[in-house]
């Protein structure tokens, strides 16, 4: 991911202290969650989000998988905010293209 900042200059995010894909361990995304973070500028961040509308997934053709989008609440170093939680789990055996070329 990155961050906007003010300004308009985007950053990635370099490090986490939560493996992402520890998040939604077995198939069912969390409601809440929260992670530190470094951005590219070297910068230390908090991320905290809550999930406040979660409609039914969107299902990938022949079952490969599918895309949970929700609404949540986010704060970021204790500013608050409105976004998308995303999380997509694929189907065992499922690779990216890159992984298969």
């Amino acid at each position: 991911g990155y961050v906007c900042t003010p300004s308009g200059a985007l950053l990635a995010v370099a490090d986490t202290d939560v493996h992402l894909r520890d998040l939604g361990e077995g198939g069912v995304p969390p409601v809440e969650f929260a992670l530190n973070f470094t951005d590219a500028g070297g910068r230390q961040r908090r991320l905290e989000c809550k999930v406040v509308e979660s409609p039914p997934p969107f299902e990938l053709p022949a079952g490969k998988g599918r895309i949970h989008e929700r609404i949540a609440e986010f704060r970021l170093d204790g500013v608050a905010g409105i976004g998308v939680s995303e999380f997509m789990y694929r189907a065992p055996g499922v690779r990216p293209l890159a992984a298969v070329d």
